[in-house]
């Protein structure tokens, strides 16, 4: 049997009209203009009140100095965010029950709130939770820029090595599938990041909650955190025009997907129907029905009636031409990403640096755990379908008391660890790992399923709690 690979030639698409959001010409213009004056960072030396490790940060209001585009200090006083009603997350709470307590497990990290004579152009505060993991970023938002949304993202510096804080930090399963294959991110790198969006007003705090649950027993004194923010302007946008398509179809033996040879330009649609209809000698209905759902577009459709049909007369090796003419409906939208501000912070403590870094020593992370000493099998075994993929865990007795490690600083505050597991034809329940020990446990994939976990849970004296899901 023979196939049609497609080759086109010359595509030429004519846009007759153009209409978008009208936000969108104020939103892009903003980002032309000229912020070079304007300091991310800047020194503190010894004797800068940012470096008071005792700040209180639960007071009523905060009052922060910043630096202006013509290099002048200007201040501002806000309400604390935690309590604040315009905060849409933390704020309009009963301030005595407000997330930001010392009690709660809550550490002052670093902060630039500037002074009267010296400041950087957005004002932050990082705080930690030693219960939760969780790294808590607050930026103020100094600059009335008009945008959509703020973005704050967290990474590591560039460095030597990584400590495991963004473990357990993904958001995403290891088993999804991206780009044709499953994600491969490693958080012991300076390319793994996590991103928070955030919707504030002018002089109104940023705030982001990150995963840095994950323990190291020891890392490098150089490692840093590096914090970028950015301004968001999204537009809508409608395109409205005609497409006119040349080319020829060279039948061919089977071979590589025709997608391929034409995937960048895989995003157009037409709705030349009767001009399919003619050129394929398929009826028109079931052309019809072959585009229905828009998204997989005209020229997916026509490659895939190729690909099943081929055109008449397929089985000669004349090439044939194509030319189709008709009108395409373009909708999407437009997002343009301005940096504002990007700065880095030591993670302990170093009196001989004047860069940003911890005012106090951090206990970072919750736990670690060796997952090598659980035994992982895979294998495929003919079914009448064909070849199946089966895998399955083994967990050996006592392996949480060999295998997961409590950071030391607070492993006197945990209540209790609970695993969240099931056996075939017995239901899913939180098992004390002491009872989960006792005997050898495994966890089994269906066919053809590669994602296996489950579900840890560490709960503290005063009432914090952390929960994981593990994969393998």
């Amino acid at each position: 049997m023979k196939k049609i690979n497609t080759l086109l030639l010359l595509l030429v698409v004519i846009i007759s009209a153009c209409k978008k959001d009208q936000n969108e010409v104020k939103e892009t213009a903003l980002f032309s203009r000229s912020n070079s004056m304007l300091k991310g960072s800047r020194p503190l030396h010894a004797g800068d009140p940012n470096l008071d490790a005792s700040w209180d940060w639960t007071q009523h209001s905060w009052t922060a100095y910043f630096n202006n585009a013509d290099g002048s200090v200007g201040s501002v006083t806000t309400l604390n965010p935690f309590i604040d009603g315009a905060q849409k997350v933390y704020g309009n709470v009963d301030a005595s029950k407000a997330d930001m307590y010392p009690a709660n497990g809550w550490m002052l990290v670093s902060r630039d709130f500037g002074t009267s004579t010296e400041a950087n152009a957005y004002p932050f505060l990082l705080l930690y939770n030693k219960y939760r993991g969780v790294l808590r970023v607050c930026v103020l938002r100094t600059y009335d820029v008009l945008s959509s949304y703020q973005q704050i993202t967290l990474s590591y510096a560039s460095n030597v090595s990584y400590p495991d804080l963004f473990k357990y930090s993904s958001t995403r399963s290891p088993y999804t599938i991206e780009n044709g294959s499953y994600i491969n991110e490693n958080p012991l790198s300076d390319s793994f990041k996590q991103t928070a969006i955030t919707f504030s007003g002018v002089q109104q705090w940023m705030i982001a909650d990150f995963d840095v649950s994950g323990y190291s027993s020891s890392f490098d004194p150089n490692t840093s955190f590096n914090i970028s923010v950015s301004e968001i302007a999204q537009s809508d946008v409608v395109l409205e025009g005609n497409i006119q398509l040349d080319g020829t179809a060279q039948p061919q033996s089977a071979g590589a997907s025709d997608l391929g040879l034409i995937k960048n330009v895989a995003s157009f649609y037409t709705k030349t129907v009767e001009g399919v209809a003619t050129v394929t000698k398929i009826p028109k209905d079931d052309i019809v029905g072959t585009f229905v759902g828009g998204p997989n577009v005209f020229l997916k459709g026509l490659l895939q009636l190729v690909n099943l049909t081929g055109f008449s007369g397929g089985g000669t090796s004349v090439p044939y031409n194509i030319k189709l003419k008709g009108s395409t409906t373009q909708t999407g939208s437009i997002k343009l990403n301005s940096p504002k501000a990007s700065f880095s912070v030591y993670l302990i403590p170093n009196v001989s640096s004047s860069a940003y870094r911890a005012v106090q020593n951090i206990p970072w992370g919750i736990f670690h755990l060796i997952g090598t000493n659980a035994y992982v099998d895979e294998s495929y075994v003919e079914g009448y379908e064909g070849s199946e993929y089966y895998k399955y865990v083994q967990f050996p007795p006592n392996f949480f008391k060999n295998s997961l490690i409590i950071n030391p600083a607070i492993a006197n505050e945990v209540e209790d660890v609970e695993v969240l597991y099931g056996l075939p034809g017995v239901g899913i329940r939180f098992w004390p790992i002491a009872e989960f020990d006792q005997d050898t446990r495994y966890i089994y994939g269906g066919a053809n399923v590669a994602e296996l976990y489950y579900g840890l849970k560490i709960a503290f004296k005063n009432g914090n709690i952390i929960f994981k899901r593990i994969y393998y």
